[in-house]
């Protein structure tokens, strides 16, 4: 096989061929991924709140018998799947003198009321969000029952009202 017989088997370059590398080039100039936005995300309202308790009451002082609870709270928004800070409103977490049950609700045994100020200092970073810790000692307003319900009411300040579903703690066992 000579030179010429080899470059008339070889087909020539169409005019197509020219035109799709340089859009192959183009498309490869082109920066890929994805778009988020910078900044902060815009604050939505909170829409529910979460407890999670120890389920026996706990001793604070050291004397003999409980005389508190333990409480980590949440708070989510319709747009965030991770719990988020509360920069603005009140929480108040109700004790209750006895377990919720079908059509009762017990009574108040102590409300403990905490402004977005003075929730910072309850404020802590975990693994899935945001979290408020408190320790809440019923003090003087002993429980009667051997059982005692708590729940977290948010109060937005437009005034919207979201409660989480109510825990019940063992306070004594008989």
């Amino acid at each position: 096989m000579n030179l010429h017989n080899y470059c008339n088997c070889v087909k020539p370059l169409t005019s197509k061929f020219p035109f799709f590398c340089l859009l192959a080039g183009c498309l490869l100039l082109l920066p890929i991924g994805c778009i988020t936005s910078v900044g902060t995300p815009p604050r939505s309202g909170i829409v529910q709140v979460n407890l999670i308790t120890a389920p026996v009451a706990l001793d604070f002082d050291g004397q003999p018998g409980p005389d508190g609870i333990s409480v980590r709270v949440y708070a989510n928004t319709a747009t965030d799947a991770k719990p988020v800070p509360i920069h603005e409103g009140t929480l108040e977490l109700l004790l209750f003198d006895g377990p919720f049950r079908q059509q009762y609700t017990p009574p108040v045994l102590k409300n403990f009321r905490f402004t977005a100020e003075e929730l910072r200092q309850h404020k802590s970073e975990v693994n899935i969000g945001t979290a408020y810790d408190f320790a809440l000692p019923w003090g003087e307003n002993l429980p009667t029952q051997r059982t005692m319900s708590i729940a977290a009411r948010y109060t937005s300040p437009a005034g919207k009202i979201v409660l989480s579903r109510p825990n019940s703690i063992t306070v004594r066992s008989q």
